[in-house]
């Protein structure tokens, strides 16, 4: 379909796709799926071969013209390294989700929920994580269970 110029209107009803979809049957799609793997094909063949070519000629005319220097010194600032302390903090939240859950699904509600103490815990952690350096022995004590931190100490 030509046109001489640019225009605003439809070339042709939408309706058009549907019937010219239609004239179109299975051999047809088969035909030119063949055909598109066999060029897919061929372009793949050449750029292999182009490949090899520019490595024999890198090979021998250039070797070791330059010098690549790595600075290790920059590294992205927003990771989190995985520390004692917060993976001991993941572990707890997770399994406050998964008591939650299963607590949930039980479909008669006649005992009550455990006990998590989840809000001494996240208090204690956030106490604990704020310091710079923790000592061990505290930090073994919240691991435990057996120490309430308090914000001044």
């Amino acid at each position: 379909m030509e046109m001489s110029a640019y225009s605003n209107e439809t070339p042709f009803d939408a309706s058009m796709l549907v019937h010219f979809r239609g004239g179109i049957d299975i051999k047809l799609v088969n035909k030119l799926n063949r055909e598109i793997v066999k060029h897919g094909l061929e372009i793949k063949e050449q750029e292999v071969k182009s490949k090899k070519s520019e490595t024999e000629y890198s090979k021998s005319e250039l070797t070791n013209c330059w010098k690549l220097i790595l600075d290790a010194s920059c590294a992205p600032a927003d990771i989190s390294y995985p520390t004692d302390l917060g993976l001991l903090d993941q572990a707890r939240k997770q399994t406050e989700k998964t008591i939650d859950t299963l607590y949930n699904s039980l479909e008669v509600k006649n005992i009550n929920k455990p006990r998590t103490y989840r809000n001494i815990a996240g208090e204690n952690y956030s106490v604990v994580a704020k310091k710079r350096k923790q000592s061990l022995k505290k930090e073994e004590m919240l691991s435990k269970g057996k120490c309430n931190v308090s914000k001044d100490t």
